[in-house]
């Protein structure tokens, strides 16, 4: 899971949700991961607190249904 936020209420940050695009490229490309198992979360402008928990329950759900007890760990 990839996270990058910039869009924060107080003090807003530039660069994170590039660095999260960046990251996840990386990860895809160069390291060889399978895009389907980067999970990428970024804010976009308006994003709520609850928008970006939502996504990130989401994600964990999706990838408790890929776990295999007996076999992943994690």
């Amino acid at each position: 899971i990839v996270i990058g936020i910039n869009d924060y209420e107080i003090s807003p940050l530039k660069y994170c949700v590039n660095d999260a695009n960046e990251i996840s490229e990386i990860l895809i490309e160069k390291c060889k991961y399978k895009e389907e198992n980067v999970f990428k979360i970024i804010s976009e402008t308006g994003s709520s607190e609850k928008d970006i928990t939502g996504r990130y329950l989401e994600i964990l759900r999706k990838i408790g249904n890929r776990f295999k007890s007996n076999e992943d760990s994690i």
